[in-house]
């Protein structure tokens, strides 16, 4: 395969093809899969639409390069080919098949290709007639009885991929790098009261999440039942692995248990998919219609963010658990993990799924409440018993009184001219 430097373009950077060039300027693994795969859908639009039959092929980087030729050679070609596939994908917004926040997707891989390989292009002037994005998508989150129903589908591995999603916000692409080791319980007075989640671990774009009791017990139970037929759990344990035969401890063409293999995202993709159909949460759209109600991994993460708001939390933290940035605030607002367990904590009961979890929660605080109650009964009884003992006291000193007036009344019955005598004297006798 030819490198830049081969071409005699006068490029530096010697012996590195224009595709690793272009990997060189992105930082993120996840990155550069959604790149590829928006730089093959325009390879597919040249081919297609435009006829230019040399970028069919298999050999990822020869198709790169012949395509890094071509533009350093013949800018004008390159222009002609942006503006024609600008043209192309104005035309999906206007027909609905794409947003205009989502266009902009479409160009970002090409314009880091340009930059990263010194392709001069004015994209202020290609861009300039690109469709204003929408303000907010119109798809909405999932309903919690959405996400129980797909939670009752046949994969035994569905429940824990939908529960992390939906009680961190993590995006599916997480999973890829999600192992044992980064999921961390929470105790308070021996009950798991939520469990710290590593997202991305090792990425750039690493960041803490916290996951509700209820999916952290689902993880469990999914690794559990992994050991019970052989494999060797641990900490570098991929959360998502494929199936195996559960007849057999050794296996069968579907896989073994004691071999595990870690799911790439696409296949947790395909798995969500097929529970979607296969739960009627999904249908053919009708006519005219180009998107469903919800996005199929996306609206797990709008159920944490809208489930979060709902239950109280800031802005700021719920951009913080779900990666966003807080724009100038992130220079300023540092909360530490203990802080944003605090926020977290507050909206349990918003992310939890099942009602089991949320009786087991309003029992402890009946339990609390009954505690409570009792102890206030014990204190009412405390200050009830030196309510009566001052009050005795004062029936003690009021009878002491009335036997000293029997006394003077005595005194005058026996003798009628004491009382011409003042009270107050005959009392201190």
């Amino acid at each position: 395969m030819m490198s830049i430097n081969e071409t005699d373009n006068g490029n530096e950077q010697e012996g590195i093809s224009p595709y690793q060039m272009f990997l060189m300027y992105i930082r993120s693994p996840k990155t550069v899969k959604e790149y590829t795969d928006k730089f093959n859908k325009f390879f597919n639009f040249l081919i297609n639409n435009l006829g230019e039959t040399e970028f069919n092929m298999d050999d990822t980087e020869t198709k790169y390069f012949i395509f890094y030729n071509k533009a350093k050679n013949n800018i004008n070609w390159l222009n002609s080919c942006l503006h024609k596939y600008i043209q192309f994908q104005k035309n999906r917004v206007n027909e609905k098949k794409l947003s205009g926040a989502t266009f902009a997707n479409y160009f970002k891989a090409i314009k880091k290709f340009c930059y990263a390989n010194e392709l001069e292009v004015k994209w202020d002037r290609i861009l300039i007639g690109a469709p204003i994005k929408n303000r907010a998508a119109k798809d909405r989150p999932y309903k919690i009885d959405e996400i129980k129903k797909i939670m009752k589908y046949g994969d035994r591995r569905i429940k824990f991929i939908v529960l992390i999603m939906a009680t961190s916000g993590m995006r599916i692409e997480g999973f890829e790098y999600l192992r044992y080791g980064n999921i961390m319980p929470i105790e308070r007075d021996g009950k798991v009261v939520a469990a710290k989640i590593k997202i991305y671990e090792g990425d750039p774009e690493e960041y803490n999440s916290f996951i509700t009791p209820e999916t952290f017990f689902a993880i469990q139970d999914w690794m559990n039942y992994r050991k019970k037929y052989g494999e060797n759990i641990n900490e570098n344990s991929y959360i998502v692995r494929d199936l195996w035969d559960t007849t057999s401890r050794e296996g069968s063409a579907r896989g073994f248990a004691t071999c595990p293999k870690k799911l790439e995202y696409k296949s947790i993709i395909s798995i969500l998919n097929r529970a979607l159909w296969s739960q009627g949460l999904r249908t053919k759209l009708s006519p005219g219609k180009h998107r469903h109600p919800f996005q199929a991994a996306h609206g797990f993460r709008k159920f944490f963010f809208s489930q979060c708001q709902l239950g109280g939390m800031s802005i700021l933290d719920c951009n913080k658990l779900t990666n966003h940035s807080n724009g100038i605030n992130d220079s300023y607002y540092k909360p530490t993990d203990e802080d944003l367990l605090k926020s977290y904590l507050k909206v349990v009961d918003h992310l939890t799924i099942e009602e089991e979890y949320k009786l087991e929660k309003k029992l402890a605080i009946l339990g609390d409440k009954q505690n409570e109650n009792e102890t206030l009964i014990k204190i009412k009884l405390l200050e009830k018993d030196d309510e009566i003992k001052i009050m005795k006291e004062q029936i003690n000193k009021m009878n002491q009184k009335f036997e000293k007036f029997d006394q003077v009344f005595s005194m005058i019955q026996q003798n009628p001219l004491l009382a011409q005598i003042k009270s107050e004297v005959l009392t201190a006798v």
